[in-house]
């Protein structure tokens, strides 16, 4: 039997974009015969297709995001910051699967020295990996317990907790001081922060978007970004729409260029906040009208 999940959701936010992108991930890897498409018309929507209905899939995905002993940090043996974590999934009858995950990485040697940080890698001072990662958890199993039975994958996207860190993916949570007067990451203040949605878009970004294929240590270095010597000269990420039915692998190369009639290519600019940076609402950039 078929099933649908429909997910109505704003693709201009890149948080929201790069959530359907790691929920398609993940669902693909529990059915290979997975498909998905953007709805680019209004209501906006990212719609999958496959064997496993809505709730066992959204089950899956909470017991993991809810749950610290589902994540690992893999660390050299002479290394001391994590060089990837793996996220371990139990689907009901279904094979275990585990998905590793480096993207905040653009290079690492064997012995576990990081020569050059990813452009995804946003968030810097006292924040690590290892601490955003270990509070959203946490900040999730709490969501959990106030979540109906049978809440919509889409009902996940909505969730939010307070929160003192992040990973710069939601232009929602990152107050700029010269918008709000003070600058909440130096008074340690928490800020509204979309939990789910960001655990979601690091299976996205790592799945659709870290291949490695320019010169180490640039913005540029990373799929999916702009190069800085464009006509607006601005640095940031930028990620098409697909509107055809697609299996995972075929949907990753959509979402880097407008592939047919009907696809659009959007521009977040990626902006710093002293010694934080964080991508902001996308403006359309192409898109592919059918003749």
């Amino acid at each position: 039997m078929s099933h649908r999940i429909t997910i109505p959701c704003n693709p201009a936010n890149p948080v929201n974009y790069l959530a359907c992108c790691g929920l398609f991930d993940l669902l693909a890897r529990m059915d290979s015969g997975a498909l998905s498409r953007w709805q680019t018309k209004a209501p906006v929507a990212f719609l999958l297709e496959g064997e496993v209905a809505e709730a066992e899939f959204a089950a899956t995905v909470l017991h993991t995001l809810c749950s610290a002993d589902c994540w690992k940090f893999i660390r050299s043996f002479q290394g001391e910051t994590p060089v990837r974590l793996v996220a371990e999934f139990t689907p009901p009858g279904k094979p275990a699967f585990a998905v590793s995950l480096d993207w905040w990485l653009e290079t690492a040697e064997q012995d576990g020295t990081i020569r050059d940080k990813s452009a995804w890698k946003m968030f810097a001072g006292q924040q690590t990996i290892e601490g955003i990662i270990g509070d959203m958890l946490a900040e999730a199993a709490k969501l959990l317990t106030g979540l109906r039975a049978g809440t919509p994958l889409a009902g996940l996207l909505d969730q939010s907790a307070e929160m003192t860190g992040r990973f710069g993916f939601d232009p929602r949570a990152s107050r700029n001081a010269l918008d709000v007067g003070y600058s909440p990451n130096d008074l340690h203040l928490p800020v509204r922060t979309f939990v789910f949605a960001e655990l979601l878009a690091t299976f996205g970004l790592h799945s659709f978007f870290t291949a490695r294929t320019g010169p180490a240590g640039r913005l540029q270095s990373t799929r999916g970004w702009r190069r800085a010597d464009d006509s607006e000269g601005e640095k940031g990420f930028t990620y098409s729409l697909w509107p055809e039915p697609l299996p995972i692998a075929l949907a990753r190369l959509a979402a880097t260029r407008p592939s047919s009639a009907g696809a659009r290519t959007l521009f977040s600019p990626r902006v710093m906040r002293k010694n934080y940076s964080n991508l902001t609402l996308a403006r359309t950039i192409q898109s592919t009208v059918t003749t």
